[in-house]
């Protein structure tokens, strides 16, 4: 009998599976807590610590006003300043954010703002453990505390901090329950390190708007102008200009201008921008360098500046607080106190930009930007990041074969021989296309880690590193499509495309690639009639993609690749028969290969193609996902001359208009100041979603699972959270029965909270799942975060268009209890009404085994599904029980014709959903034929 070889014995997979997982575990653990370790060293964003946790039992508990919001650099800093003081002495807090940017001229608008502030605090007062203390963070929030003194706060001590305007802190002081301490802005300090950096400066310019913290920096600038007789004074007001007259100004500054900047937050159509954002928007347009007093501008445009740490103002306060609790002190010793926390920071890239003296910062400046302490701090990072990916695609490659997917329909003893074989195939093929890309991730980051003072060789190295890491998800994205279309779970998504506008973006797709190897593109259309067509846009892209990718690299430097759409004659009603030809000077194949070149890992080997990268899965994918088109696909190809490769599809026409060729009327959703709950259980993905939602100015609470999530919308205040952004895969509670336990919640506006699976089940049947189970819209990771913000525009604009997941339950439990067969289908809300997705029940119900079948019987089309002599009067009735439903729900009968040809009596409940992108139809079908028969 014939020895097993080691690898086929199951001890030793255990053994190979153990080993590789322990070396993802113990990597995983040194990546994140190197991360960690790095994101410590800085200013953290520690979410975790903005929580409120009003449930918990503090010995004492202190109400936090803010001026800033929680968005801001700076209102972050101050709850961690806080938290990591009051926590150690078990004293609680509630923090409320008056976000000051939006108050614009407080003389003006402060009412307002002072009646919701005031509000949100007696909702403090009447629901949480009295307050011991209250803490007032800025000017606007001790200026609001002392109006409301009386009413609010009687003999409860006020802490200040971060107090700009000193005439009024000391005016403050005068009553015995008021201490706290000043933000000195270290104005001078920037102005005369600015004067070092610029010697020959002969102008100062602030740049500010009209809230509080700008006019008193303003202020003070004019107070220090006798100090500088030398230097002309002038200011640039933003609350004054539009954004786009600011932007022309800064453009056209004289070019020996120091120039400060303060938050800067308004312009004159009251748009509001974040500190970052500003300053990013400065360093894109400004032609000098600027200077600043605030920590969060160096690094995201600000060259230097003698900065204040909002953190450490918090923290003094809080201790304050802490003293005066316990009785360590009473308030009034404390008076007004000065804080004295500042330091020298620049940004090593805007010095280098502007050319300036890196000798005249201080020894001690904190340097931003500096590529050789990121490489530094990161190389545990890269190092890690490459053996965890390494790890997973073996761990992915032996897991792949365990469960069967080369199997073949052969006997036991050929079929084991000939999956052994192919899997020493794909094991050596994926052997040697993983170690390419990981000698190049961990090669350019030993080159990057040894050129650190050469930024431009660290911008090439890491771009390296870069491209291997995208040719490495590409390899995960072909093993992953693979599995997929050989379980059977390959979905064809129809929508309306344009040939003319896919040929223009595949082009695209690999000008830069013929570029680098000097080949000729010849694209063209021949002989297209109907250019408007139903087709999986993905999957023909991915077709198209393919054939040219495996024409880019066999075709030599100077050679040619042709691409060529045609539409041929065609006798069946409502479809074109199309033809793409993909053909190249390349070195083309052998006979012998050919007759092999579908089949899963298959590469041909020899002197001229073993240095280029692949794992033989490409053709297999093209060929599978050809078939399920119902298409064709043929080759053509000589060893030394090239190959021809034609794929031939018969596709559905469309009316010319159902594709839209302009956005230009769309309007664009306003998302600064929203309120979004995020729910998602991983920590780094989490902090990722957090830190992309806040810089679009988006305000985000965080939880870690689906309770969590349920829990937070019923503890806050109906219509706190704008819109949820729910992952699926969560524990103890996934992102589905969160959603759908919200949606029964029994107050209306919590219910009706719009919700957006952000999730990697990024399937078609996913997005099914989540708008059955009441979600909005489905939007797929790795975020994009123009994509995300578009999903989230739409969906608050047409917030109601969602399933009632309660009336679909009651539909589907009533059918189904009554005995009939039921099933759901979706179809798009357009003219043409094309069937986007059908479940097995529904096909079952109209009698047909697959999707072909069915979409053949109705034709694609809702039309198809109803009964021709039923389908105008139900047409009418949808319309007119859609516009006279809140709901967006129709509920209709009608009776279909079956596959055999057997007329049959159907009821279905339908819902008209705006899932984002686009308008759909989800409807769920019984078939109810039997049941009136009983009757």
């Amino acid at each position: 009998m014939k020895e097993k070889r080691r690898f086929e014995n199951p001890i030793y997979k255990r053994v190979i599976l153990f080993f590789v997982a322990a070396v993802i575990v113990i990597s995983a653990i040194t990546l994140y807590n190197d991360y960690l370790s790095v994101r410590n060293e800085g200013i953290q964003f520690d979410e975790d610590n903005l929580r409120i946790h009003s449930d918990y039992d503090y010995r004492q508990r202190v109400l936090v006003i803010s001026s800033s919001a929680p968005t801001q650099f700076q209102g972050v800093e101050e709850a961690n300043g806080i938290y990591s003081v009051l926590s150690k002495s078990n004293i609680g807090y509630s923090i409320e954010y008056m976000n000051d940017n939006e108050m614009g001229d407080l003389d003006t608008h402060k009412d307002n703002f002072y009646a919701i502030i005031k509000e949100h605090v007696n909702y403090h007062k009447d629901y949480e453990q009295p307050f011991s203390a209250i803490m007032a963070g800025g000017d606007a929030a001790l200026r609001f505390c002392m109006d409301h003194k009386q009413e609010l706060f009687s003999n409860v001590p006020i802490v200040f901090y971060g107090v700009n305007d000193i005439d009024y802190a000391k005016e403050c002081v005068s009553d015995p329950n008021v201490c706290g301490n000043i933000e000195k802005i270290y104005l001078r300090e920037t102005i005369d390190l600015a004067r070092a950096l610029r010697p020959n400066a002969d102008e100062i310019i602030m740049i500010h708007d009209l809230t509080d913290e700008d006019r008193a920096d303003w202020r003070m600038l004019q107070n220090l102008a006798p100090e500088y007789p030398k230097y002309k004074i002038s200011d640039i007001n933003t609350g004054q200009m539009t954004t786009e007259a600011f932007c022309e100004t800064i453009e056209n500054l004289n070019e020996k201008a120091i120039v400060l900047c303060s938050h800067a937050q308004k312009d004159s159509a009251h748009h509001t921008f974040s500190t970052v954002k500003r300053f990013k928007m400065i360093a894109e347009h400004c032609n000098v360098p600027v200077f600043t007093c605030y920590m969060e501008a160096i690094g995201n445009g600000a060259t230097a500046g003698d900065v204040v740490y909002a953190r450490d103002c918090s923290m003094e306060a809080a201790e304050t607080v802490v003293q005066v609790l316990t009785g360590a002190k009473p308030v009034s010793t404390f008076s007004l106190q000065s804080n004295p926390t500042h330091r020298t920071a620049a940004d090593r890239e805007m010095i280098k930009k502007f050319q300036l003296n890196f000798g005249a910062l201080p020894e001690d400046t904190t340097m931003v930007n500096d590529a050789s302490q990121y490489m530094r701090e990161y190389q545990a990072v890269f190092i890690s990041f490459g053996i965890i990916v390494l790890g997973l695609l073996v761990v992915l490659g032996v897991l792949f074969y365990e469960y069967k997917i080369l199997g073949v329909h052969i006997s036991r003893e050929k079929q084991a021989e000939d999956a052994s074989n192919a899997k020493s195939t794909f094991l050596f093929n994926l052997s040697h296309d993983i170690r390419t890309p990981m000698n190049a991730i961990i090669g350019f980051t030993d080159l990057a880690l040894k050129n650190t003072s050469d930024k431009k060789k660290v911008e090439e190295y890491v771009g390296k590193v870069k491209v291997s890491g995208e040719y490495m998800l590409n390899l995960l994205n072909d093993v992953l499509e693979m599995a997929r279309i050989e379980s059977g779970k390959l979905e064809i998504d129809e929508a309306p495309m344009d040939l003319f506008n896919e040929l223009d973006h595949i082009k695209s797709l690999v000008d830069d690639s013929a570029a680098k190897k000097n080949l000729t593109l010849d694209f063209r259309n021949k002989n297209i009639v109907n250019n408007v067509i139903y087709g999986d846009e993905l999957h023909l892209r991915q077709i198209a993609m393919n054939l040219l990718s495996n024409s880019l690299k066999y075709t030599k430097d100077g050679g040619t690749i042709t691409y060529i759409q045609e539409e041929l004659p065609y006798d069946r009603e409502g479809f074109g028969l199309y033809r793409i030809t993909v053909a190249d000077t390349g070195i083309g194949m052998s006979n012998e290969f050919i007759g092999h070149i579908f089949e899963t890992f298959e590469r041909e080997r020899n002197a001229t193609t073993d240095g280029v990268q692949g794992t033989g899965l490409g053709m297999s994918i093209v060929k599978r996902l050809t078939d399920a088109m119902g298409g064709e696909i043929t080759i053509d190809s000589e060893l030394g001359k090239g190959t021809t490769v034609t794929v031939t599809t018969p596709l559905r026409i469309a009316n010319q208009s159902t594709v839209k060729y302009s956005e230009e009327d769309e309007e664009v959703f306003d998302l600064n100041g929203t309120h979004a709950l995020l729910a998602e259980d991983n920590d780094l993905n989490r902090e990722i979603a957090v830190e992309l939602l806040q810089e679009n100015g988006i305000v985000v609470d965080a939880v870690e699972d689906g309770s969590e999530a349920v829990d937070k919308v019923i503890e806050k205040e109906p219509g706190t959270y704008d819109f949820i952004l729910m992952d699926i895969q969560m524990p103890y509670m996934d992102g589905y029965k969160a959603t759908e336990t919200i949606r029964r919640l029994e107050d209306k506006q919590r219910a009706s909270i719009p919700i957006i699976a952000l999730t990697a089940n990024a399937f078609l049947e996913d997005k099914q799942k989540a708008a059955i189970a009441g979600m909005n819209a489905h939007v797929a990771k790795p975020i994009d975060i123009n994509v995300l913000c578009s999903v989230i525009g739409n969906v608050l604009r047409y917030r109601d268009y969602r399933i009632d997941n309660i009336a679909l339950s009651e539909f589907k439990e009533k059918y189904h209890d009554l005995g009939c067969p039921c099933g759901y289908f979706v179809y798009r809300a357009e003219d043409d009404e094309n069937i986007l997705y059908v479940d097995d029940a529904t096909m079952t119900i109209f009698g047909c085994d697959t999707k072909s079948e069915f979409m053949e019987l109705v034709g694609g089309s809702f039309k198809g599904i109803v009964h021709p002599d039923d389908l105008d009067a139900i047409e009418d009735e949808i319309v007119r029980q859609q516009k006279a439903s809140d709901k967006a729900l129709d509920y209709i009968a009608y009776r279909i014709i079956r596959r055999d040809g057997k007329v049959r009596e159907a009821v279905d409940i339908g819902y008209k959903v705006f899932n984002g992108e686009e308008w759909l139809f989800y409807v769920y079908i019984a078939d109810v034929t039997d049941l009136k028969e009983k009757e």
